[in-house]
């Protein structure tokens, strides 16, 4: 069993609003059931390729989605040209992150007026703070930033904890956005700006983990958008 371990955090692909039987189904079971789109079908295994040629000498692999379709479809699409023989998938319900339609719909507003980003208009307003203010007391289970953060640091931590215990040395993980954006912002103290903006469909970081005795935790290095940084203090802290 190799001693590094390396963890590739795709955002899923683009996935259409509307789809055949969707105008039957609640807005929950439409979040939950909102396919892959064909062209990110084919983007998406362009993507798994380039993988592949990076990280050909894996062959131990975990691949990870969430409880939402399209995180299941993107992952199959990634792993499509992998030896299947050596892949092992895991369903992991915490990667997906509970926001209030009307407090998303206010973060995709302001993106263009005083916030750069959505994930700008999440770190600064509080869900509580938006409802109080909108007077809304009937709303969705929804999650501040902070939480989205400690949930996203426990995802990845539990998950290289797993692919020691598994015996797996490389894994790929179709995730969702704000999370991967908050994750990354949390860990390496940069602001979304100095990030290059938000996750898009597609995008990934690849993060690598290698044991470390002295320590008693891996150490761990981030490497999103051409930067580099290790995250290991902030993430096992």
């Amino acid at each position: 069993m190799s001693n590094t371990k390396k963890i590739i955090l795709v955002r899923h692909g683009k996935s259409p609003q509307n789809f055949p039987g969707s105008h039957i189904l609640s807005k929950d079971e439409i979040e939950f059931l909102r396919p892959l789109a064909k062209e990110a079908e084919i983007d998406a295994k362009i993507l798994g390729k380039e993988i592949i040629d990076k990280n050909i000498q894996s062959n131990k692999i975990l691949g990870v989605h969430s409880k939402l379709k399209r995180s299941h479809q993107t992952l199959v699409c990634l792993l499509d040209g992998f030896d299947t023989d050596s892949i092992e998938l895991l369903g992991d319900n915490k990667i997906y992150s509970f926001l209030d339609e009307g407090y998303l719909e206010a973060a995709k507003k302001c993106e263009k007026e005083e916030y750069k980003t959505i994930i700008d208009y999440i770190l600064n307003v509080k869900p509580s703070e938006f409802f109080r203010k909108h007077g809304i007391k009937d709303f969705q289970r929804t999650m501040s930033a902070k939480e989205i953060q400690d949930n996203m640091k426990i995802v990845l931590r539990g998950l290289i904890d797993e692919m020691y215990f598994r015996e797996k040395d490389f894994a790929v993980v179709a995730g969702h956005e704000p999370g991967i954006s908050l994750l990354i912002n949390y860990s390496t103290g940069k602001s979304i700006k100095e990030l290059g903006g938000k996750c898009k469909e597609l995008e990934y970081a690849t993060f690598i983990a290698e044991k470390n005795s002295c320590l008693g935790y891996p150490t761990t290095i981030v490497d999103y958008k051409r930067q580099t940084c290790d995250i290991t203090e902030k993430l096992f802290s």
